[in-house]
């Protein structure tokens, strides 16, 4: 599966620790679920400033840090939602890409 299905093309290809879930973090080298659950309980009560604060939770490696870093950010441009609703028999599905600086919408697609 990857991360092709979390990222989006206006991304820049960076996962952000603060927005991502467990299923992304997760695919991160030197992060298992039980680090990935870690981060996001750490996160909700004080949302990481700098990457280098990941090692907070749990100390990785010099070795196990230097793969990781260039895949990770503190911050991210662009926010991807999907929402499902339904109402008896009608189902509805949107996706949306919004670009949360500017809070305009980059991408939006309904089912």
């Amino acid at each position: 599966m990857g991360l092709s299905k979390f990222v989006t093309v206006y991304s820049n290809g960076l996962i952000d620790i603060n927005e991502a879930g467990t299923a992304v973090l997760d695919l991160l080298p030197e992060i298992d679920e039980e680090m990935a659950q870690a981060l996001i309980e750490h996160r909700e009560k004080v949302p990481f400033k700098e990457v280098e604060e990941i090692n907070l939770i749990r100390k990785i490696s010099p070795a196990g840090y230097s793969k990781l870093r260039p895949l990770i950010t503190t911050k991210s441009h662009n926010l991807k939602i999907i929402s499902t609703g339904q109402i008896g028999r009608i189902k509805r599905r949107v996706e949306a890409v919004i670009n949360k600086e500017a809070g305009k919408i980059r991408y939006l697609r309904e089912d």
